[in-house]
């Protein structure tokens, strides 16, 4: 099939008797017809605008390197992170992506948020991150800074980023504030919300990248609902598409609702009231 005289390599046959460029014939059908074609710069890669947004984002490098350590009954649910360590490991998952789509985001950690906002747009996204009039005030943004307040519009995302740690950035404890209970119940039923309209849609999925869900109460969220990825502990993500299965019965349904209440509960049932 591939030896020198084969007819698929005759030169006067494929190129020299060719009588025009376009196979009319099968101009509809052959090849990757009707598709989008994403078109590449081999003189600007996207690694070099990779680099370029963490130079940005990050203003100096670590002045020590980052140890990590994990045992079960020490470390369950009490993990922490360094946003300068998370946005390499996160940007790479968005570095590629086309510089139209839109990004929510989900949480309050302000230092996390403006290391990602800083860096897509030095990528070259075109629009700004996604977050809801609650979030903006959890974060000490302006209602009107991030890109779009309804929440209709913040689920119409085709990105969603789930960041799992307190205002300050800390892993939430057993006995929490009100407000780090409303921001976790916030995340479940964001969540939620975000599960039910991707099943309940049609197109391409969407994919969702959970900070800090790794090793504590928000992993049971992503092991009951996403096709996710096993990445290392230390990129402290886990990200994927919402796992979709067949539309259940009433009785199904049900128990599923359930079972999300009681999951909700289960993640805020310590919450207690504002320590003065």
């Amino acid at each position: 099939m591939h030896k020198s005289t084969s007819p698929m390599n005759d030169f006067h046959v494929f190129v020299e008797a060719v009588q025009e460029a376009p196979l009319v014939k099968q101009r509809e059908t052959w090849g990757c017809a009707g598709d989008d074609i994403e078109e590449i710069s081999l003189t600007r890669p996207a690694s070099r605008a990779y680099v370029g947004a963490l130079e940005a984002a990050i203003a100096e490098p670590l002045r020590a390197p980052i140890e990590a350590g994990y045992e079960f009954t020490q470390y369950w649910d009490r993990i922490n992170y360094d946003p300068r360590h998370v946005l390499p490991f996160l940007l790479d998952l968005l570095v590629c992506a086309p510089r139209d789509l839109r990004v929510a985001y989900f949480g309050g950690h302000r230092a996390m948020f403006d290391l990602l906002r800083v860096a897509l747009r030095r990528i070259g996204f075109e629009k700004d991150i996604l977050v809801s009039r609650e979030n903006a005030a959890r974060l000490g943004l302006a209602p009107d800074e991030a890109g779009g307040a309804a929440l209709d519009e913040v689920f119409a995302a085709n990105i969603f980023i789930f960041d799992c740690v307190t205002i300050k950035g800390e892993a939430f404890r057993n006995e929490m504030s009100a407000s780090d209970a409303a921001l976790v119940d916030d995340l479940v039923v964001s969540f939620y919300r975000f599960v039910d309209d991707e099943r309940a849609r049609s197109g391409p999925p969407r994919r969702v990248v959970m900070i800090n869900a790794i090793e504590n109460r928000f992993e049971e969220l992503v092991r009951k609902y996403l096709d996710y990825a096993r990445t290392p502990f230390s990129t402290r993500l886990r990200h994927g598409f919402v796992r979709r299965g067949e539309k259940p019965g009433l009785l199904q349904a049900r128990k599923q609702r359930r079972a999300r209440r009681d999951l909700r509960k289960w993640m805020i049932f310590t919450a207690a009231s504002e320590k003065k």
